[in-house]
């Protein structure tokens, strides 16, 4: 018995259109995302991260105090779903500790302040609230 399937010919399916209207909306949401993404290496000992900021590199070999935004202005600028990412790229945090300290009142995971203290160490913060950072 020989079984013969009818041919099949990539592309000239429906679901290639809804494939493609799908892709758009994907790259249209990862190119917004990517324009407003702004980069900050730190060089200093200490730095006040801006509401705008959204990747922030600790590269010095010597210990760092960094603040973080007012929660509720960070979350203005990003929306709910973003995070601030904040990391050691000198590979010096062990010996160097990166210091990371509240804006006024805001407490980061119930604490003042949170610290990077392992080489290329990584804190992903979200705003939970107004006044509240959490480490995702």
């Amino acid at each position: 018995m020989t079984i013969n399937p009818a041919p099949h010919v990539v592309g000239q399916h429906s679901s290639k259109s809804v494939l493609n209207a799908n892709w758009a909306a994907v790259k249209a949401a990862l190119d917004a995302v990517a324009s407003t993404a702004v980069t900050v290496t730190v060089t200093a000992a200490s730095y006040v991260i801006q509401a705008a900021d959204t990747f922030v590199w600790v590269n010095r070999a010597g210990a760092v105090t960094l603040t973080l935004p007012d929660a509720a202005a960070w979350l203005a600028a990003h929306g709910a779903g973003g995070d601030l990412e904040i990391q050691d790229i000198s590979g010096a945090a062990e010996t160097n500790n990166v210091t990371i300290n509240r804006a006024g009142s805001d407490l980061v995971n119930g604490d003042t302040s949170i610290t990077i203290q392992a080489n290329y160490g990584v804190y992903r913060l979200r705003p939970a609230a107004a006044n509240k950072w959490v480490v995702r």
